[in-house]
């Protein structure tokens, strides 16, 4: 077997200019179906982190926009000649970042809604027990993770594992050095495992999250390098020189790694709009470096010239009248105010981002209807995306399920139980509004206490439980108090 084999994983590309049409006078006609085709720009996922890293941005590259001549005045040449290049005003912004927190946060921010899809009433408890492993090892920020992972570089994977009575997770990211795919076993090739690639101190490692069990190869020069890091190593060598460290059985019947891919991270769409707005900050810069001090226009003789590094320009004419005064810069202000408001809009628009500072909001009875309204393109883009992510989500409530069972003692019971999920976009909400209409609905006898508590945000999970508690202890309290009335009568 060679590991290399399995390190195999699809480039991500763009879509670049490019038609390949054709025109007729009649109505088309049947035509054989084909793939669809254009022209694609293909990339490595370096790519998703220099955009998303503003320091790392083409408005940096001296290609992409290029230095600045200077000239010196020669007098053997009587001419000007090239003195070497300034560089230029080169401004960048981190939209990418910014785009990327915001689906993070609005896909993310809530925690996820479990509902129990079984008949029997004896399931009920089995729920509450995976709702409590769920709440314990804190499901929510393990998505949060990889949705900040895949949102920064098209993929990545969640990998639950047991430690002792307790369900743990990792989150699998390029961006910290883990290199992720599903690949076809090895031994079952109708069977994905996952493949997960990353460097130890130095070699190239290989983890394979198997149906059964973990594999971990490393590739070392010689078995002595091998076993002075691992002695206990079982030792097998692929046919590449990868060494077979360890094989854990983690006693399920299907892999612990969660896999899901994007085709373009949030912000890939509007890419151009986002350089198009840097060229447009850099030339602003530049105006204003330029235009920042006043410019002295005089004639009437030759005269001495500052060097032009220096703040301040003099601007000197050859004239039989001597005159001096102050160059007043063109007025551009309204121009560059529309030309960033249309690209602000277009990266917004196409990336479906809203941006809102606290400033911008009335501050005072803000309706929900009113917020949801302001986030309705960010609320599009989650819908979506929940959408995509739907397989992944439901093989992490499988594995979960059974390693609750594995944990309970109830392995095959656990793994029947049935869930229902759902998605909660997270937007800034007006909780007293929120609170009032679950309020309203108990009162008016449509919503009952159950569905009330499972609305709420301020709800425990155990809520109703302690409702009824607290009920049955304020009718104690009323019968041992008229009792109390009864005898001191």
């Amino acid at each position: 077997m060679k590991i290399s084999d399995y390190l195999v994983k699809k480039q991500w590309s763009r879509r670049v200019l490019g038609y390949n049409s054709s025109y007729i006078e009649t109505n088309p006609k049947n035509n054989v179906m084909r793939k669809p085709s254009g022209k694609f720009e293909v990339f490595s996922q370096d790519r998703f982190l220099n955009e998303i890293h503003s320091g790392s941005h083409i408005i940096f590259d001296c290609n992409h926009r290029s230095m600045r001549p200077k000239y010196k005045y020669d007098l053997e040449k009587n001419a000007n000649v090239l003195d070497g290049y300034e560089d230029v005003t080169r401004m960048a912004v981190s939209w990418q970042e910014a785009i990327r927190s915001n689906k993070t946060a609005t896909c993310g921010g809530n925690p996820l809604w479990i509902g129990n899809e079984n008949e029997d009433v004896s399931s009920a408890e089995k729920v509450a027990k995976i709702k409590s492993h769920i709440n314990t090892f804190n499901l929510q920020a393990a998505l949060l993770q990889h949705f900040y992972t895949i949102f920064g570089t098209a993929d990545g994977a969640l990998y639950f594992y047991r430690d002792g009575d307790n369900i743990c997770w990792e989150c699998f990211s390029y961006e910290d050095g883990d290199n992720c795919t599903e690949r076809p076993d090895y031994e079952t090739p109708n069977v994905k495992m996952g493949v997960r690639y990353f460097d130890y101190e130095g070699f190239d490692a290989v983890e394979f999250y198997r149906t059964t069990k973990n594999e971990l190869f490393i590739q070392f020069p010689d078995e002595d390098e091998m076993r002075k890091h691992f002695p206990n190593a079982i030792g097998t060598i692929t046919e590449d020189g990868y060494y077979l460290i360890s094989s854990v059985i983690h006693g399920l019947d299907e892999s612990l790694f969660c896999y899901h891919r994007e085709r373009d991270i949030p912000s890939g769409p509007v890419q151009k709009n986002i350089e198009d707005f840097e060229s447009l900050l850099s030339d602003c810069g530049e105006n204003i470096k330029y235009y920042a001090y006043q410019i002295l226009f005089l004639s009437g003789g030759s005269m001495s010239l500052p060097n032009a590094n220096f703040g301040g320009k003099v601007i000197g004419s050859k004239t039989a009248d001597g005159d001096a005064k102050i160059l007043e810069p063109a007025d551009a202000s309204n121009t560059l105010d529309i030309g960033f408001k249309k690209v602000y809009n277009a990266i917004c628009d196409g990336s479906k981002s809203v941006f809102i500072k606290p400033d911008e909001l009335k501050g005072q009875n803000d309706s929900g209807a009113y917020i949801a309204n302001l986030y309705w393109p960010e609320l599009q883009w989650a819908t979506l995306f929940y959408s995509r992510y739907s397989k992944c989500l439901t093989k992490v409530l499988r594995v979960i399920k059974k390693l609750v069972g594995q944990i309970e003692g109830d392995l095959y019971g656990y793994s029947q139980i049935k869930l229902s999920y759902m998605f909660d976009p997270y937007i800034p909400k007006n909780k007293l509004e929120q609170s009032t209409i679950l309020q309203q609905g108990v009162t008016a006898g449509f919503i009952s206490i159950e569905t009330a508590t499972e609305e709420s945000d301020s709800a425990n999970p155990q809520e109703v439980a302690r409702l009824e508690t607290q009920a049955l202890k304020r009718i104690e309290r009323e019968r041992m108090l008229n009792e109390t009335q009864s005898n001191n009568e």
